[in-house]
């Protein structure tokens, strides 16, 4: 198992990221303290639930499919995929997020070397202060131009997006649709992430089709 992240600090985030690939660990770093989400074997030192990567895979399947569809361009990646943020400063993994075109010249082969265009977390029980408090401000300050929260708990799914200010503002959904600036143009229903079995990509597109043809 990889060393206690209590005893282990990095000034740098290159000295972060070249201790995480050595030891093969799922990690963040935050303000130079190491915190660690996984052992050299891979195996979660959090509680992730199904319900957790259902989500996960859900979001980034319906991501892939608007931006191949629309030919886009960018990529999705996550969660074990580090992004390097000047905020604190840290190094985090969101569980899903999105790079534009224009952010691709700075996605190396193992960490983005800025922020993204959008960063969605998905709450457990044990990430709900991070997700609310510590990723919110420093997903903020970065300039993450859209930061989703999805609280499977509560059924709930929070959108902000950063205002001419600099600050988070949060968008409601229009009769339970959201319509990304983020991804341009995607439109999200967030009764899809309560159905059971979640909706296919094939009902999903049928309902872009029939949006774009009003």
């Amino acid at each position: 198992m990889v060393e206690s992240s209590e005893k282990l600090q990095f000034e740098t985030f290159e000295a972060f990221h070249d201790w995480a690939l050595q030891h093969e660990a799922r990690a963040e770093w935050v303000a130079g303290k190491l915190i660690v989400l996984t052992n050299h074997q891979g195996e979660s030192l959090v509680s992730v639930r199904r319900i957790h990567q259902k989500l996960q895979l859900f979001l980034s399947r319906l991501l892939v499919s608007w931006l191949e569809e629309n030919a886009l361009g960018g990529e999705v990646l996550g969660p074990e995929f580090a992004v390097r943020l000047s905020s604190r400063p840290s190094g985090r993994e969101p569980d899903v997020f999105y790079v534009s075109p224009e952010q691709l010249p700075l996605l190396n082969d193992t960490y983005l070397d800025t922020a993204p265009a959008l960063c969605i977390e998905i709450v457990s029980p044990e990430s709900a202060d991070r997700d609310f408090n510590d990723k919110f401000q420093e997903y903020e300050a970065a300039g993450i131009s859209e930061y989703w929260i999805v609280d499977p708990d509560d059924h709930a799914i929070f959108f902000y997006r950063l205002a001419d200010n600099g600050r988070y503002r949060r968008i409601l959904p229009q009769d339970g649709t959201y319509t990304s600036r983020a991804v341009p143009g995607l439109t999200l229903q967030t009764a899809w992430l309560w159905q059971d079995p979640l909706p296919t990509l094939r009902e999903i597109g049928r309902f872009w089709e029939a949006r774009e043809s009003l």
